[in-house]
């Protein structure tokens, strides 16, 4: 039992379920009770500080519970604060979630609490979770259990998968009680209080906007989730011996299911008797019926993850054929605690992103709010003197402090932030992609692995037969592509028996592979009604299939023994080289590995077929599948989409690592890898768990793909031999040469094995000191990744492989694991999870993406940085993008659009926060003079400069993916250089500005020019405010241009036809402002040229001056930017970044 530490007083204990999801993991326990009387303390101090303490206590539960509730006793609580077990991702601890729950009571009065859709209740001991025992017992006394129906309801409660729904209300409260809102809104109070109403109004406007926009994606993703969750049908049990209706939410664990054809299945249970076949691509994605038998009588602890599958049907997938007169099933699993269940937790309740922008964003707005205060208290002797002259008021001294906060903090910069991503997004709609998490377009263009689901994503479903290699005198023949009465009979009968095949209502269902096999032979499989399973074919075959042991991804083979006239053959297809160690040698080919490899290593998929004569069928597996005759290889041709071989070479040549994570068979992954190019000239080493322990242990072996002598060392994971390449003696085999031709026409065919470039490393690529400036941007370089896909071998590995090594290997195995492997296949769902968030584990920090199309895809494209589903159904709802256009085409568009989403989204923080500065210096220079701009200026540079610059500087097309991704952390030498250093610059401008114009001969002071009329809009008018702000006006269009950065991540900024236009518009105001004199606009700006009684007048050689200034101003800031940043920037990151 796990004791958490609590305080001295009071410890909670409690202990998780069993097969725990990540999610669902807890760090402690908090039981505390309301107190009416902190309660009332509490309404009056959030009275006094005007809702303040409310916000702080929504922010952090601790502070909630301080407030609010004193720790007790677990049987006194009326609320339990739940910390969840945070997760190391990134160097951050993530997802260290606070929820505070209800103390339930149950009919008996047992203290039970919920905490993300699992039940715990308290006992003596602590809290237990509430689960049921079939996972740790036998499964001979599964059949003898007996439940009281009541009670089983009472303590598991209904089997509803039905999401809470929290309402429109409260997350309407939730979205407006945020940090950034609030900030919001209490600027436009400010505004509003201070006059400046116009552009609060617009603000206003815009959060609204935002608030019902993000509202409106949240209630409709809810509900898409809330259709995939909700599921009531009615089913019969059996219940004290009679058969009972009932609605499937009153189902509880121990109940007998009757199984009828075409049910989708309620709940997890265990079948009882008879044989049904289900469709499990909920699940596992692929639509390869499964057969189900009924649960054997014998000691073993039932597994239902295990060995156990065989025999449990599962929640969400569906009874295609149900063979027996009455099938029955025993429920052992309802709710959330089903696999369907578990699926609609992980979607609820994802890990958190770890994503420096959006964190160092705050770190900078924090830093640019301390800067705000700074200037406040520069001013404040000022302020005080005139304070207490009563030239200002108490309530100006503070709106003034204040307005220095919403300068140097815009409240529009949220909204500015946003403007990469909604012309992403829009693009991205054009191109048939839908986003529902728009933050994560940003993340995406950080990502630098994708993770790829097989069936349905990078291929169509299903595979064609190429052709068969016979065995004739002890070598190959040549490829039949086509068979007729002249192919062999005796491999006929061996492909046409020798499968999983059976016919659901007259249809003939199984693996797609085995369907197409089986279809080339011409012939017919009838079932019999007693269930005998005969294969015709005309007058050539006629044999009934009399024993059947089923495919093993272990065992990497099958075996069927048929009857023909009297005598029993047995037949085996399965992996070539597995067939090799069970087959006779002299029935092996000399040139064995030399053709399997030229078909293996051109993307095909190869089975050997074997056969010998048998006895009886009363033998056991080992006896039959030895010591048989090698007859030949099928060889099968993969149905990759048309589009995903060049993706996947344009997201390798981008440096962008392509990785396949199916939960299909192992072989055929590692043959689709072939073909689609994600495995090019290497060998392939394969990690599987062993069959049997070795010193008390599984343990994972590693053996290679094509010539299985040749392994790994367990620990370093390096070749034990020499890697043995044949390549070189391919074209000397006649064998294959008829192949050749048809190769060279295949799409995928770029590199035929025959370049002989195996072993051959590429040039590393060096970044040089001349065009740095060119790929550098706002950011790091991309770091050099530590997996090397240049290595003459890599790794595929099997889901059982990966998640023993993830449980029992060390921290370095499992990381030289994630490095090298290409291929992870029979990933069930949470293995796919699990694989994403140990690749964001890894020390290179890697983001991650995930395509998939299938239900079983949803944690991982929950979990990862960016997932995309080519699903319109479950996939959908879980994912962030989907793309309508049903192949991996869409994931360079989302990746290229990311970037340049990003790249536009630091464009814009850094002009916002220069625009900031530059104002603040202004401002603090005015209130120095008792002056400030006036709300026609701040108007002018907040919706006629900034708006439209910052609006216009993302419209520049995002260019195609490359090697290089942009930084992300605000926090970086890169950025604060640049800010830093540009601030400078700005701040030298101004000040010099700002000093020649107090030594000017025809300045006259603020002070003097107004001391008839000292009120707050007068003051604001002088010769201090035109000078900068007209100089102002400026700097923004050169830092606008400056920090409008186009390669390699969008194009040049001048294709960028809106933000040239604009600039170029602002530019004509702002030369007509420093050296045009007209009443009008001086009326309406308040500027000034002249004092009152015409005796000051600013002379025309003083605005020529000005712009001579701002044009030196402009050279320095292009330069520091362009070449001083850059230079700077690679001399403290690296020498040379190798790729």
């Amino acid at each position: 039992m796990k004791q958490p530490f609590i305080n001295h007083n009071y410890r909670v204990q409690f202990k998780h379920p069993i097969n725990i999801q990540q999610e669902g993991l807890i760090q402690e326990i908090i039981p505390s009770r309301i107190s009416l009387f902190k309660t009332i303390v509490f309404a009056f101090l959030s009275l006094i500080t005007c809702g303040l303490l409310y916000l702080v206590t929504r922010w952090d539960l601790r502070i909630f519970l301080f407030f609010r509730a004193k720790k007790c006793v677990p049987n006194s609580a009326t609320h339990f604060l739940i910390i969840g077990q945070g997760k190391q991702i990134r160097q951050s601890l993530l997802d260290q979630s606070q929820t505070l729950v209800k103390s339930n009571r149950s009919k008996d009065g047992i203290l039970f609490i919920e905490y993300r859709l699992y039940r715990y209740q308290y006992t003596e001991f602590g809290f237990d979770p509430i689960e049921t025992k079939y996972q740790t017992m036998v499964q001979q006394d599964i059949r003898q259990q007996t439940i009281n129906r009541i009670e089983q309801l009472d303590i598991f409660g209904c089997n509803n998968t039905e999401i809470p729904d929290k309402g429109i209300a409260k997350t309407l409260i939730d979205e407006v009680l945020s940090p950034f809102y609030i900030f919001q809104f209490c600027s436009v109070l400010l505004w509003f209080w201070a006059s400046y109403q116009r552009y609060a109004t617009v603000i206003l406007i815009t959060s609204l906007i935002s608030i019902f926009m993000t509202l409106y994606e949240q209630r409709r993703s809810f509900y898409r989730l809330q259709q995939l969750s909700k599921f009531n049908i009615p089913v019969q049990i059996i219940d004290e011996q009679q058969v009972k209706e009932i609605e499937s939410t009153n189902l509880v664990p121990g109940d007998k299911l009757v199984i009828k054809d075409g049910m989708i299945m309620p709940c997890d249970a265990i079948l009882l008797n008879g044989q049904v076949i289900f469709n499990e691509a909920m699940l596992t994605g692929e639509s390869i019926p499964v057969l189900k038998t009924e649960l054997p009588n014998n000691k073993e602890v039932y597994d239902p993850q295990d060995s156990g599958k065989q025999f449990t049907l599962f929640a969400g997938t569906t009874c295609m054929e149900t063979k027996g007169s009455e099938v029955i099933a025993l429920v052992t699993q309802t709710a959330f605690n089903t696999q369907k269940g578990q699926l609609i937790r992980s979607i609820m309740f994802p890990v958190q992103n770890s994503f420096k922008f959006y964190a160092d964003s705050m770190k900078f707005v924090g830093i640019m709010a301390i800067l705000a205060v700074i200037g406040f208290i520069i001013t404040v002797p000022n302020k005080i003197e005139y304070l207490l002259d009563d030239s200002i008021s108490t309530w100006e001294f503070i709106n003034e402090g204040l307005d220095l906060i919403t300068i140097t903090v815009p409240p529009a910069l949220p909204t500015c932030l946003q403007i990469g991503i909604s012309i992403a997004l829009a693009r991205l709609k054009s191109s048939k992609i839908f986003c529902i998490s728009p933050q994560k377009v940003n993340i995406s263009g950080k990502v630098t692995i994708m993770c790829f689901d097989k069936t349905g994503t990078l291929t169509e479903e299903g595979l064609d037969m190429y052709g068969i290699r016979m065995i004739e005198n002890q070598r190959f023949s040549k490829i039949v592509t086509s068979i007729d009465a002249n192919t062999d009979v005796n491999f006929i009968k061996g492909m046409a028996t020798c499968h999983g095949l059976s016919q659901v209502k007259g249809k003939l269902v199984g693996d797609p592979l085995e369907l197409k096999m089986f279809e080339s032979t011409n012939c017919e499989l009838i079932e019999e009604k007693d269930g005998r399973i005969r294969i015709r074919n005309n007058d050539r075959i006629n044999v009934e299939i009399m024993k059947r042991f089923e495919f093993s991804s272990k065992l990497q083979r099958m075996s069927v023994i048929v009857k023909e006239n009297g005598q029993y053959i047995a037949y085996m297809k399965g992996s070539p080289e597995k067939l090799r160690q069970l087959c006779n040698n002299q029935s092996i080919p000399y040139n064995f590995h030399q053709v399997l490899d030229f078909y293996a290593l051109n993307g095909f998929r190869v089975l050997g077929m074997a056969q010998k004569q048998v006895q009886s069928i009363d033998m056991d597996r080992h006896e039959v599948e030895s010591n048989l005759n090698f007859i030949g290889f099928i060889i099968m041709e993969n149905k990759l989409k048309p589009i995903t071989t060049k993706i996947i070479k344009q997201l390798k040549d981008s440096h962008i690592r392509s990785i396949m994570v199916t939960g299909d068979n192992v072989l055929t992954a590692i043959s689709v890898a072939r073909q689609c190019g994600l495995i090019e000239n290497q060998r392939v080493y394969l990690g599987e768990l062993s069959e049997k322990k070795l010193n008390g242990k599984y343990y994972v072996s590693w053996k290679d793909f094509e010539y299985n002598q040749n392994e790994l060392n367990e620990d370093t994971l390096e070749p034990q031999q020499q890697i043995i390449n044949n390549l070189n003696e391919i074209e000397k085999d006649v064998d294959v040469q008829q192949d050749f031709e048809y190769l060279n026409q295949r799409s995928f065919s770029k590199n035929l094995v025959k370049n002989k470039s195996l072993l051959e490393d590429p040039p590393p690529v060096n970044v040089q000191v001349d065009n740095i400036s060119e790929i550098y941007t706002d950011g790091d370089f991309m770091e050099e990744q530590p997996w090397n896909e240049n290595e003459n071998y890599i790794l595929a590995i099997s889901g059982g492989a990966f998640m023993h090594l993830n449980k029992y290997g060390s921290q370095a195995t499992l990381n030289n694991i994630l490095e090298k492997t290409i291929v992870y296949a029979r990933m069930r769902p949470e293995e796919k999870a699990n694989l994403i968030q140990q690749l964001q584990k890894h020390k290179s920090l890697p983001l991650i993406g995930f395509c998939g199309d299938g239900a079983n895809d949803c944690g991982a494209l929950k979990t990862a940085d960016a997932g995309i589903s080519l699903s319109q159904a479950e996939a959908s709802i879980a994912a962030p993008f989907t793309s309508q256009i049903q192949d991996i085409s869409c994931v360079p568009i989302l990746l290229a659009q990311g970037r340049a989403a990003l790249t536009t989204s630091f464009c814009c923080f850094k002009f916002m926060a220069l625009y900031s500065m530059i104002q603040f210096i202004q401002v603090t220079i005015l209130y120095l003079k008792q002056s400030n701009l006036t709300d026609n200026q701040y108007l002018y540079n907040d919706l006629f400069t900034i708006f439209p610059l910052s609006m216009t500087m993302g419209l520049v097309q995002a260019a195609k993916i490359n090697k290089f991704v942009p930084g992300s952390s605000l926090i970086s030498f890169s950025v604060l250089g640049s800010v830093i250093g540009q601030t400078i610059i700005q701040l030298a401008f101004q000040l010099g500005v700002y000093l020649l114009l107090l030594n000017q001969s025809w300045f006259i002071p603020n002070e003097q020019l107004n001391q008839e009329d000292l009120n707050d809009d007068s003051m604001k008018i002088c010769f201090e405010n035109t000078t900068l702000f007209i100089f102002g006006n400026f700097q923004y269009l050169m830092i606008a241009l400056a920090y409008s950065n186009g390669k390699p991540f969008r194009k040049p900024f001048y294709t960028n036809f809106y933000f040239i236009g604009s600039t170029i518009f602002l530019f004509i105001l702002a030369i007509v402002f420093l050296l045009m004199r007209i009443d009008y606009i001086d009326d309406i700006m308040g500027f000034i040229f002249q004092s009152y009684d015409d005796q000051y007048i600013m002379p025309e050689s003083w605005t020529t001056l000005l712009g001579i200034i701002a044009i030196i101003n402009a050279g320095i800031t292009f330069i520091y930017e362009k070449l001083v940043v850059p230079k700077l920037v690679f001399k403290t990151k690296v020498q040379s970044i190798q790729f």
